[in-house]
């Protein structure tokens, strides 16, 4: 190690002097890190963009990005995955073993989180079904062992978990992706990928509705940046036409979305501001929906109002469906930046607590 890299390494140890764990959420659109101490507590968390389906050179750009962040201290890696559902593979069994196969390049013995708890990487390229899109099951692992009872709500950049909890264990009824898209305990809408036109056809403008284009125009990123409730630390992606991320590039992208473009008058922004909390009322209603189905089951049905827990980048938009749903709103993780990061905060704490406890 040269001087240089070992004054770099001292001084991230001095950052993070507690941290043993390293959890990571190899997702399909973004890499999620965070560190925690030897009791699960998060000490810091990152989301980088990881736009893997544009080509695999890009895991090992945001791996590398992320490597900096890391403190110089040996750390045990707790992994979960979501990429492998990216159309760049052919199916997802290849798609876990590929990016397996990557990542062991990088980490030294790293623990791979399955639905039946960590897996060494050798055993987890032969149980890829397990190991497949498993984030979700961590973050319920999670918050069941730190709350009583609750519905886990999840909101990311592209989905949504919504998973009810009590007594320690999960009360979902799926475990894979089209099993949990079934029950209702998966619905595919986030708050920064998930195009505008796939929630809204027609959007409220100039007295009448103007129909909406199917087209990658315009994202929910936009619509939360026009609200101002997107967190900055989760706008890492690339926006759909290569231009900044303001607020008026978002209004035009909008505006593109209608056949329209954004005029240069004093209330052109309002007006489309106005367009976007439509946008958003419907997202809200689309997963108030969902909600309602999960809390009619028997097994909640009786225990008074279930508390949401709220998790991801989309984690301010709870409180308002807990409004609709007379509930209470709590957080999974009190920090903003690892609640946004909570799939890669709870493996690297569930890996924490099995080191802790021998298992």
């Amino acid at each position: 190690m040269t001087s240089r890299t070992a004054r770099k390494a001292e001084r991230s140890e001095a950052l993070f002097p507690g941290a043993v764990c390293a959890g990571w959420d190899i997702g399909g659109s973004h890499l999620k890190l965070a560190l925690c101490d030897r009791e699960g507590k998060g000490l810091a968390a990152w989301q980088l963009p990881l736009p893997i389906w544009q080509g695999l050179e890009h895991l090992q750009t945001a791996l590398e990005q992320a490597w900096r962040l890391l403190p110089g201290q040996k750390l045990t890696h707790a992994l979960t995955l979501t990429a492998e559902l990216s159309d760049i593979f052919p199916d997802r069994d290849t798609g876990v073993r590929c990016l397996l196969e990557h990542l062991e390049r990088r980490f030294d013995r790293p623990k791979v989180y399955s639905l039946r708890g960590f897996l060494e990487a050798r055993e987890a390229r032969e149980r890829p079904d397990q190991v497949a899109s498993a984030n979700w099951h961590a973050t319920l692992g999670y918050a069941a062992r730190s709350i009583s009872s609750g519905v886990l709500l999840d909101i990311g950049g592209t989905t949504t978990d919504i998973l009810p909890f009590a007594d320690g264990e999960g009360l979902h009824q799926g475990e894979h992706d089209a099993q949990r898209m079934l029950s209702g305990e998966l619905v595919y809408s986030g708050v920064i990928r998930t195009p505008v036109a796939a929630i809204a056809k027609r959007l409220p403008l100039n007295g009448g509705w103007a129909p909406v284009a199917a087209e990658s125009f315009a994202h929910m990123a936009d619509i939360y940046r026009l609200s101002g409730e997107l967190p900055r630390e989760a706008d890492v992606l690339r926006t759909s036409d290569g231009a900044d991320a303001g607020g008026k590039a978002s209004a035009r992208r909008l505006a593109r979305l209608c056949g329209q473009d954004l005029g240069a008058g004093p209330r052109e922004l309002e007006k489309w501001c106005r367009a976007a909390h439509y946008a958003r009322e419907l997202q809200l209603r689309q997963l108030h929906d969902a909600l309602a189905g999960i809390l009619s089951r028997p097994v909640l049905r009786g225990s008074g109002a279930v508390p949401l827990i709220a998790a991801g980048a989309g984690a301010f938009l709870v409180p308002r469906l807990a409004e609709r749903c007379q509930g209470e709103a709590r957080v999974l993780f009190p920090d903003r930046s690892t609640n946004t990061c909570a799939s890669a905060l709870a493996v690297a704490a569930l890996a924490a607590r099995e080191i802790e406890t021998g298992n």
